[in-house]
């Protein structure tokens, strides 16, 4: 009997003792997980700082984008005031060039008509302006 309880404590033992084994092996299995674990986070934290960042500068290029399309409406709308007054100076222009050929057509009559032999080599010119 005493043959028996040391066979029954041995087996009881050895159960012991492989179980003890299967759980270190569980842990050694756990750990090497957990150590991939972290590293996919290393990884997936640089990855999100990286995206952040692209975020970050979409949205300042966006920013910039709506402050040079504002910039570029002013600037249309300054071209267009400007286009409209070079319009309204060459119409100015064209006026005083019709006035002052008409006032030189004028004088020049008025000149023949005074008559003076010295005075009819007076000629007037127009600018050259247009």
């Amino acid at each position: 009997m005493a043959k028996w309880k040391a066979t029954t404590i041995q087996l009881g033992n050895n159960a012991k003792a492989a179980d003890i084994r299967d759980k270190v092996q569980l842990i050694n299995e756990l750990k090497d997980r957990l150590a991939q674990l972290e590293k996919d986070n290393e990884t997936l934290a640089g990855e999100n700082e990286e995206l952040r960042q692209f975020s970050m500068d979409g949205y300042e290029i966006a920013k910039n984008v709506q402050q040079l399309s504002g910039e570029r409406e002013k600037l249309s709308v300054d071209l267009a005031d400007k286009a409209q007054t070079i319009r309204r100076l060459l119409a100015e222009n064209e006026s005083l060039n019709t006035k002052l050929h008409s006032a030189q057509k004028n004088a020049s009559e008025m000149l023949k008509s005074a008559g003076g032999a010295s005075q009819s080599n007076w000629t007037f010119s127009s600018p050259a302006i247009k």
